[in-house]
């Protein structure tokens, strides 16, 4: 009974959220894995749309992670506010805020567009120096799921990342990296080879 209470809330507020309330209720679902009911599902989607022009760097990260975990894509029109609002404030994202927006579009198998490719890209490079170890991991994981090479220098700075993380990295976060290195058909460099291994 509160599930659907709350549920019905959702949909009569939905279209007074601003862009935190919006991303806040959509990754709540995902952290829950609960799917939103139909209607509900569709208010939020319409609200996501309408409040993405302002959406801040958490709120864009925040909803296209839920939008993953859900395995869903939106509909055309609030995909395309997200991505323009991505490419709009990658350049203000933290270092999760990039890894999880870029690997949103690697699990939704989404390739962005080439203006929002090259802000996200350029954010990793931003961003690369401050990584932790299961965000170098998502992130190569999600270039080699896309199949698309980073530029040099982005390469170059996941690279070191890699190398300055690997002793914190879990068993998964070595697989990810080492099955993106040979997806990618890159071999790591010496440095950062011996400090996989």
């Amino acid at each position: 009974k509160t599930w659907a209470a709350l549920e019905t809330a959702a949909v009569r507020v939905a279209r007074d959220m601003n862009p935190q309330a919006v991303a806040n209720v959509m990754s709540a679902y995902a952290k829950l894995e609960r799917m939103p009911d139909d209607k509900t599902w569709a208010a939020l989607e319409t609200a996501a749309g309408q409040v993405a022009r302002d959406m801040q760097p958490q709120d864009v990260a925040n909803l296209t992670w839920a939008y993953a975990k859900f395995g869903r894509m939106p509909d055309n029109k609030t995909w395309a506010a997200l991505e323009t609002a991505a490419g709009r404030v990658a350049q203000d994202m933290s270092s999760q805020h990039v890894a999880n927006t870029i690997w949103a579009y690697a699990t939704l198998g989404r390739m962005p567009n080439n203006n929002t490719w090259a802000a996200l890209e350029t954010a990793v490079g931003r961003v690369a120096p401050e990584m932790n170890a299961q965000e170098v991991a998502n992130l190569t994981w999600a270039y080699a799921t896309l199949g698309k090479m980073p530029s040099d220098s982005t390469w170059a700075a996941l690279e070191t990342a890699a190398r300055r993380v690997a002793p914190a990295m879990n068993p998964q976060d070595v697989a990810n990296v080492m099955w993106a290195y040979a997806k990618l058909e890159r071999e790591p460099d010496d440095k950062t080879w011996a400090a996989l291994e």
